[in-house]
């Protein structure tokens, strides 16, 4: 037993300990059975390259002396794999920043915080990645994202004539989970340590790490050939000289190592390149694994590898299918072994059966090609049995049922689906929001210098400038990243139609221009535009006045809606404890009051602004009678006057003014 810790020691001796202990992992790696079971499942997502013939769907090979076999793989396992991947990520993702204070300064860094991750997931491919390692994780039951800050990235700058850099910026990138070493451990999280393989170009780690020239270019390129991905075809993979593997070897925080320890090398070297404690919360190297662990290991389980064995069997009775009608479909003649006839005389055609020991006659026709039906049946029922072993119906695949069902009946059914993968649903969710807090804390730690991001969308663009500049000391204060899912049936044809009958239905809609614009897109911009611009306007007012900033009141304003949120800033000990702001925001508040007042009737009516109806002196009629319950009020006739027209329309209950936010 050692007396020293290996994550301890430092120079060659860490270099070779690591390498050491990543050679043990690796072994013990080769012999876990789910890695065999990963290599199928890749064979049918890859579906190229070295693959052994009986499992390509690409091409039909044929066996048999004779060459009357066909072997086709059908391969519906990819189909209901990709299904399964849109039905776990069907929903919409917004990701926001939180911080832990309540005051106006951690609330601008919160808002903050939320424009870096809405630039990197719209604009700097967060969102792609992600949903390439949900993929991934399907298919080879977990996936991997390494977050690193590449100091030769990001935009130039300048200190002095003589020493130009760069800001740096963040590296992420996905790892095949075969490039991850880990030893052994009874589930992921409790492994104390990792080793990360990253393909990189020796001449680009020269440019990072000069003081190591003479070991980078002693390092031997990476060999594809002996990686163990027999997935991939070699001669795809043809060996470059300039690529290196470069390792990271990442410890987490633990009582032994308790600010943990990042450390950068390259095969046969015995010094690191970089050897530093790591600097974030969140470990840089965050797994996805929808199905958690493989009991008792540290590797990851797909339910999508049930359907495996059952495809075989489909594969198997769709190849004798297709044997019997092509091969067989031709036609076979049964003729004397020894009989004279030459073949030329039967024709090319047919297939000839030599067989001896019968009655010497003519050659004869022998069908064999008529089909089982039974066989079809069992097709069907091995199709609906790998739906239902993974929890899809003919929805999520993309199949109508029956042409008879409505698009709500079609909406339901897909919920059902989604219903059934809640539970990789939130992990895929808690993953996102790991690669957010990843991200804002790298930020954080290594932005010294100004970043530049693009913030919000064209649509947007009076709200905020395009682009912004920030520090991390600028969101210091930003401690977690929240992540909120949209309805997953708002992303699907047939819940938009039954969104848009269900707003015409209810007088929602009042153009065929706004239902096809909510039948193809599923949004409500159309419908709710004034209402989306009035709560952006009060967002910015309301900021505004945080900064003690006078605004100006305008006659259309929603003066109601206006009062209620801005006395809602009066509630934030922030502004409360502050007697100038709530002298602002006390005054911004009664010059609606005063501008409601001066409105016309028509203008107050066609804004929206009608003024409450003020009981005459000495109480209404029926003073001292009990208020009317919701239900009657509700059922009170009251009149509601166009405007425009004068026309006079009998309602029940308040008018409705908008459609509800969706």
């Amino acid at each position: 037993m050692a007396s020293r810790y290996f994550a301890h020691e430092s120079g060659d001796t860490l270099v070779g300990s690591i390498q050491s202990r990543r050679e043990a992992a690796a072994n013990v790696a080769l012999n876990y059975f789910p890695r065999q079971v990963q290599t199928l499942a890749r064979r049918v997502w890859f579906d190229v390259g070295n693959t052994p013939a009986e499992f390509l769907s690409t091409e039909v090979t044929r066996g048999g002396e004779q060459g009357s076999q066909l072997r086709h793989r059908v391969n519906d396992a990819h189909q209901l794999g990709t299904a399964l991947v849109q039905v776990i990520g069907s929903s919409a993702v917004a990701l926001s920043a939180t911080a832990d204070n309540l005051d106006v300064h951690s609330s601008k860094q919160a808002v903050l915080g939320t424009q870096i991750l809405e630039s990197l997931w719209k604009h700097r491919d967060l969102e792609l990645l992600c949903r390439q390692g949900l993929t991934r994780s399907t298919y080879d039951g977990e996936a991997f994202l390494l977050g690193t800050w590449d100091a030769s990235q990001g935009a130039e700058s300048e200190l002095g004539e003589e020493f130009p850099q760069r800001a740096g910026d963040l590296r992420l990138e996905l790892v095949p989970s075969d490039r991850v070493i880990r030893p052994v451990a009874d589930s992921y999280a409790q492994c104390a340590w990792v080793d990360v393989m990253v393909p990189r170009n020796r001449y680009d780690l020269i440019a990072e790490y000069p003081e190591a020239t003479q070991d980078i270019l002693a390092a031997p390129p990476l060999d594809r050939v002996s990686e163990q991905l027999s997935h991939r075809d070699t001669e795809l993979f043809q060996q470059d000289e300039d690529i290196v593997a470069l390792h990271i070897f990442l410890h987490r925080k633990t009582p032994a190592v308790p600010d943990g320890r990042c450390v950068y090398y390259l095969d046969g070297a015995k010094l690191p390149l970089k050897d530093e404690t790591i600097r974030t919360t969140e470990f840089p190297l965050i797994e996805l694994m929808p199905w958690l662990e493989k009991d008792g290991t540290a590797y990851g389980y797909s339910q999508w590898w049930l359907v495996m064995a059952t495809q075989e069997v489909a594969d198997w009775v769709g190849s004798a299918l297709a044997t019997n009608t092509v091969t067989y479909g031709h036609g076979i003649v049964v003729r004397q072994k020894d009989d004279n006839m030459p073949v030329s005389q039967i024709g090319n055609g047919p297939l000839v059966m030599e067989v001896t020991d019968i009655e010497r006659q003519m050659p004869k026709a022998l069908n064999l090609s008529a089909p089982s039906p039974e066989a079809f049946k069992l097709l069907e029922m091995l199709a609906q049995k790998m739906r239902s072993l993974i929890g899809l119906n003919d929805v999520a695949v993309g199949q109508s049922p029956s042409a008879e069902q409505n698009a709500t009946a079609l909406t339901l059914l897909y919920s059902a689906a989604v219903q059934q993968q809640a539970e990789p649903q939130k992990r895929w969710v808690a993953f996102i929001r790991r690669v957010g807090e990843l991200c804002l804390q790298l930020y954080q730690v290594y932005a010294t210098t100004e970043q530049k991001i693009r913030i919000v969308g064209d649509a947007q663009k009076h709200l905020l400038q395009n682009y912004v500049s920030f520090r991390g000391e600028d969101i210091k204060d930003v401690s977690g990243v929240t992540v909120e899912i949209a309805n997953p049936t708002s992303q699907t044809a047939a819940g938009n139609l039954a969104l848009a009958d269900e707003l015409a239905a209810k007088g929602w809609i009042q153009t065929p221009e706004q239902y096809v614009h909510v039948r193809d897109t599923g949004k409500l911009l159309p419908l709710e535009n004034a209402a989306r611009l009035e709560y952006e306007l009060l967002q910015w007012e309301n900021e505004e006045l945080r900064n003690g900033s006078e605004i100006a009141v305008a006659g259309n304003d929603n003066h109601a809606l206006h009062y209620r949120e801005h006395g809602a800033l009066l509630k934030e000990p922030a502004v409360r404890s502050d007697p100038a702001l709530t002298q602002g925001v006390l005054h911004h508040m009664q010059e609606h009051v005063q501008v409601l007042q001066t409105l016309p009737p028509l203008e107050a009516a066609l804004s929206g602004n009608m003024l409450p109806q003020v009981a005459p002196p000495g109480g209404p009629p029926g003073a001292g009678a009990p208020p009317p319950t919701p239900m009657e009020e509700a059922a009170t006739p009251t009149e509601v006057a166009n405007p425009a027209t004068g026309e006079v329309i009998p309602t029940q209950g308040p008018p409705l003014t908008q459609p509800p936010s969706v």
